[in-house]
């Protein structure tokens, strides 16, 4: 009795006799009592055909461990999906890495925009603020000369009162006064000449200074 052997071990053993049993130019099958239903293709033995007519299947084949041995479907299987995980692990590798790389573009972009951005804003904003700047030292120049007018004009007003006042304090038919006024550090200077037409009437002339400014005027009074 021969010893007892693995069912991979049987297979390989079934598998020979087999392949010894083609080596012949003919045999009957035990199975189905055709001729031939194994057989090389060449005398080369470079091909094995089997006869069946859908096509036959060989089970209980074992695991292929030689480059040149057959694999069965588990080995098959198994090598698609080790393929897969692979691709699929190769894929997510590319993903990330062309992710991160999107990133850092988009940062980069978005960076490069923003500053181009800021420094276009901050270009608008000085222009408008050197311009508002200039407006305002115009407005408050103007006022400036305003206010320097409006004091000027207090002067000479607050000279010609003066110069009016001493002339009309003097008796005599001709009288000339002057008179002198000062407001917020501006000063004016009048001077003003009145004539007596009898004793109830008189005409008066004046005029006052101030810088550029210039004022003048005439009255005439009577009585009865």
């Amino acid at each position: 009795m021969l010893p007892s052997r693995s069912s991979s071990h049987r297979a390989a053993l079934a598998s020979a006799l087999l392949l010894a049993l083609a080596s012949t130019s003919s045999f009957a099958s035990t199975m189905t009592g055709d001729d031939d239903e194994l057989h090389y293709d060449d005398a080369g033995h470079a091909t094995l055909t089997l006869d069946g007519a859908n096509g036959t299947r060989i089970r209980n084949v074992a695991e292929g461990t030689e480059p040149t041995d057959a694999v069965n479907l588990n080995q098959m299987e198994a090598g698609d999906m080790m393929a897969v995980a692979a691709a699929k692990k190769y894929a997510d590798v590319g993903d990330d890495a062309t992710l991160a790389a999107a990133n850092v573009h988009a940062d980069a972009g978005d960076v490069q925009t923003l500053a181009a951005s800021k420094a276009y804003t901050d270009q608008k904003f000085a222009v408008w603020n050197d311009t508002f700047a200039h407006y305002q030292q115009q407005v408050d120049l103007r006022f400036d000369r305003t206010d320097a007018r409006i004091d000027r004009s207090g002067a000479m007003q607050t000279a010609m009162a003066q110069m009016t006042a001493s002339a009309a304090g003097v008796r005599t038919v001709n009288r000339m006064a002057v008179g002198v006024g000062a407001q917020n550090g501006k000063a004016a200077l009048s001077l003003g000449y009145q004539r007596a037409l009898g004793d109830k009437a008189a005409l008066t002339i004046g005029a006052a200074f101030s810088g550029n400014e210039r004022s003048a005027g005439v009255g005439y009074g009577f009585g009865w």
